[in-house]
């Protein structure tokens, strides 16, 4: 329906996980088993590439090379194709339009009849904020902190066998919740030996944080074929010292 999107009980659509065509009003694929409301949408539809923008990468095994390989097409902005073949990176595709004829003879060994599979990732460097709570300063004093990290794409053998394990798509949030667990077991030490007060307020105890997530995403996004761009800035809150240091300014207004 073109109001509520809701599928019509005798249309057909195609499954996000093996491709093979199944009617709208089914629950799951019947060639993969795949549960249809949850599996990526194909993102290929005829001449045009695109992703959606929580995507970090989505992945598309097709059989019939030929058919989406062999016209020309449009790669949506802000997305980059990368292609494979046996799990082997062959090429890929920048934002814009494209002369498939043409591109085809600039890859590396690619069989335009065998199966290949197809990567639409960000075409540039990626922004995403890894939340972390639970933390205990020296003081004894419960802090959170949030960390902004900048990453790209570097090696995409890697990340085609690294990141996706099984999956079609991989979300900016399933990134997030992966490294949130490497940045909480880097802060609960760091935190640990700090005051709450040089946390919130200083710069210095941040640094020695920052020097800490370089060292520890960097090796992290490495397996996954990413590197880490930059960690633009990490802050810390902590309810109770602050309204420790509002009570603290109300007493010294009274006296």
């Amino acid at each position: 329906c073109p109001k509520c999107g809701q599928g019509a009980p005798k249309g057909l659509t195609v499954c996000g996980n093996c491709r093979a065509e199944v009617r709208t009003s089914s629950k799951f694929c019947w060639r993969c088993g795949a549960d249809l409301s949850t599996a990526v949408k194909p993102m290929i539809f005829d001449d045009r590439w695109s992703r959606q923008a929580e995507d970090l990468a989505v992945r598309v095994d097709d059989q019939d090379v030929e058919g989406w390989l062999t016209k020309p097409l449009i790669i949506e902005h802000g997305t980059r194709a990368l292609l494979f073949q046996a799990g082997k990176y062959k090429g890929e595709l920048d934002e814009g339009r494209h002369d498939m004829g043409g591109f085809l003879k600039r890859l590396n060994h690619f069989m335009i009849d065998q199966a290949a599979s197809v990567v639409l990732c960000d075409a540039g460097d990626v922004t995403i904020d890894v939340e972390n709570g639970g933390l205990w300063t020296a003081d004894k004093f419960e802090v959170g902190a949030v960390s902004r990290l900048v990453f790209r794409i570097s090696d995409p053998e890697a990340m085609f066998v690294n990141l996706f394990k099984g999956r079609s798509r991989v979300s900016l949030g399933d990134l997030e919740s992966q490294l949130a667990s490497e940045v909480q077991m880097l802060l609960v030490g760091i935190v640990a030996e700090e005051n709450v007060e040089g946390l919130v307020s200083s710069t210095a105890g941040r640094d020695r944080i920052e020097a800490g997530l370089r060292e520890t995403l960097g090796k992290t996004l490495g397996r996954l074929g990413m590197e880490l761009v930059q960690v633009r800035f990490i802050s810390f809150v902590s309810p109770a010292f602050e309204e420790l240091r509002a009570k603290q300014g109300e007493l010294k207004v009274d006296q």
